[in-house]
C-alpha cells in the first residue's frame, strides 16, 4: 500500500539527506484536542457495550488507568502523518508561498525499516469523529477490544485485562481525531516507547516549541521512496528537473518525479 507525506522542499530535502522521517509529539499537532479526543469518544463508547461483554463497574478503574498513562508512558507517544490520497488540492493549497512536495512510500516497506526500534509502532487510518461522539466511535473501539475475546479471557484476571486495556489505550487513542479535520485523510505511524525514555529534539513552529524525534532507520537501509510530486508552482519545470538531480545525488536512482496535475494558480 502506498502512503504519501505532504512537505515542502526544505522538509524534502532533510528527509533525504537525514534518511529519516520525524515524529512530533502527540500532544503538539494541528488539533489542540488531540488524544483528549480519543479517550473521551473510548469512554463514552463504554457505556453502550452489551453489559455481557464489559461490566460497567470498570469503567472507573479505566479512567484511573489512563489518567496514569497520561501522566507517564503517554507523555512520550510520537506521530508520523501521512495523506491517503496523492496530488490533493487541499494540502497544496496548505502550503501557501512554500514549493509543496508530495512524497510516495510503499507503507509495508517503510514499517519494516523501522521495526528495529525499541517503540512499539503502530499504523492505520485516523478515525473522525464528532466531539463527544459515541456510536461513530463504538465500531471502531468494539473491532479493537474484540469483545468475545475480551469476556472469555479477562472478567476475572484483573492484571491481564489491565495490560491488556493498557495496550489498547496504546494503540487506539492515537488514531482518534476531530472531524473536522476529515479532509486530511490521515494515515499515521505512532510511536511509543517500550522501556526507556526516547531522545526527544525541539523545533520552533511560529510561537511553540514542538517536541519530536528522529526515529532511524535500520543500518543500510533507504527510505522507500516510490514517487515525489512537484505541487503546483510557476517553476515547474525547474523544480522537477532539481529533485530528479538532488535524488540521483543520493543515490535514489528509479524515483519517478512529475508535477502535480491540479490546474492551482500560485
Amino acid at each position: 500500500m502506498s502512503v504519501f507525506h505532504y512537505t515542502d522542499l526544505n522538509g524534502f530535502k532533510g528527509i533525504v539527506e537525514g534518511n529519516t522521517l520525524w515524529a512530533t509529539n502527540i500532544h503538539h499537532l494541528n488539533d489542540s484536542k488531540e488524544y483528549h479526543h480519543g479517550m473521551k469518544c473510548f469512554l463514552n463508547a463504554l457505556d453502550f457495550i452489551d453489559e455481557k461483554y464489559f461490566d460497567p463497574s470498570m469503567k472507573g478503574s479505566i479512567e484511573v488507568m489512563m489518567e496514569h498513562f497520561m501522566r507517564n508512558q503517554g507523555v512520550y507517544i510520537f506521530s508520523t502523518s501521512f495523506c491517503l490520497i496523492s496530488d490533493q488540492l487541499s494540502q497544496w493549497r496548505g502550503y501557501g508561498n512554500k514549493q509543496g512536495i508530495c512524497i510516495e512510500f510503499d507503507e509495508n516497506e517503510l514499517h519494516d525499516a523501522y521495526k528495529h526500534l525499541n517503540f512499539k509502532i503502530t499504523r492505520g487510518d485516523v478515525f473522525y469523529t464528532k466531539e463527544g461522539s459515541t456510536f461513530e466511535a463504538r465500531n471502531e473501539i468494539n473491532s479493537f477490544l474484540d469483545l468475545n475475546y475480551f469476556s472469555q479471557n479477562f472478567s476475572k484476571d484483573k492484571f491481564r485485562r489491565d495490560v491488556y486495556l493498557h495496550n489498547i489505550m496504546c494503540a487506539l487513542m492515537p488514531f482518534f481525531k476531530h472531524d473536522g479535520f476529515e479532509e486530511e485523510k490521515e494515515y499515521r505511524f505512532i510511536y511509543t516507547p517500550l522501556n526507556e525514555v526516547p531522545d526527544v529534539h525541539f523545533r520552533i513552529s511560529g510561537d511553540r516549541l514542538i517536541p519530536y524525534i528522529k526515529p532511524t532507520v535500520c543500518e543500510g537501509v533507504k527510505l522507500p521512496i516510490k514517487k515525489i510530486i512537484v505541487g503546483p508552482s510557476k517553476s515547474t519545470a525547474d523544480i522537477v528537473s532539481g529533485v530528479h538531480f538532488f535524488l540521483r545525488h543520493h543515490n535514489y536512482q528509479n524515483v519517478e518525479v512529475v508535477p502535480s496535475q491540479i490546474p492551482y494558480r500560485t
